[in-house]
Order: structure tokens, then sequence, then C-alpha cells
């Protein structure tokens, strides 16, 4: 398997997140070592797109300028995710867990993340926030 990556940087707007599925789209389109690819990318797609719209909603909610830079890559059979910004600091160990026997409308964000995904990082210095997920395919 080869190793690769794409490289994108996104305006902090949900219009722009369409960019986030095409990258991953073109990152694993030629990647046939799993039965089912098209979930394979779906599930990728849902979890970089959760953390990319959590950015754009509070880490950039007061802000009109943001930036969000994206690392995707294919290394020895692992989809790595790399997400930075800069806007607030983020702690992911205050949001709930959501109640999944009564349901909700908002909360299930990094919840789904953390079950689609391997690992799931946040760090947050005074350079800006970054998230990296990784998943073994």
């Amino acid at each position: 398997m080869t190793n690769q990556q794409i490289n994108v940087e996104l305006n902090a707007q949900m219009s722009e997140l369409v960019h986030v599925g095409d990258a991953i789209t073109r990152l694993l389109s030629a990647l046939t070592s799993t039965s089912d690819i098209e979930a394979t990318i779906y599930e990728l797609q849902l979890a970089v797109h959760e953390i990319c719209a959590n950015i754009i909603d509070h880490s950039y909610k007061d802000a009109e300028n943001g930036k969000i830079k994206l690392a995707l890559s294919l290394t020895d059979g692992n989809f790595i995710a790399d997400i930075c910004e800069q806007g607030e600091a983020f702690d992911p160990d205050a949001v709930p867990r959501p109640n999944l026997e009564d349901g909700q409308i908002r909360g299930y964000g990094i919840f789904l993340v953390n079950q689609l995904m391997d690992v799931v990082e946040y760090t947050s210095t005074a350079g800006g926030n970054c998230w990296h997920l990784a998943k073994q395919l």
C-alpha cells in the first residue's frame, strides 16, 4: 500500500465542508484492501466532517475569517486526519455523553467520532488547537 497525503485549507464556513468529503474520496479512491470501501469512506468523511463542523460552530463561533487546516494521509494501512485551527480552545472531556435512550437534538458529534475512529486526540496550545484522528483500514 502506498503512502499518500492531501493537505486542505478551508474557510471556517459550513459551505466549505464539501471539500472535506472530496479530499477523503480522492485519497482513498485506489484503496481496495477493505471489502466495503464505500462504507469506510463514508464513515471517515462523517468523522472528519463532524470535527470540522464543531470547529466552525464552537471554536470560531464569533470569528469571521477562521481557517481550518487538514492533513489527510494514508500511511501503512492507516487513515490519519490532523485537523488544526486557531479558534477558541475546547475541552472534549466537558462534553457529556449523549442520552441514547431518550434521544436529543444535538450533542452526538464527539460520541460519534469516537465510535467511528480508532484514535481521537485533541491538543490545545498557544499556537492553536489540533485534532488527531486515526483508523486502521
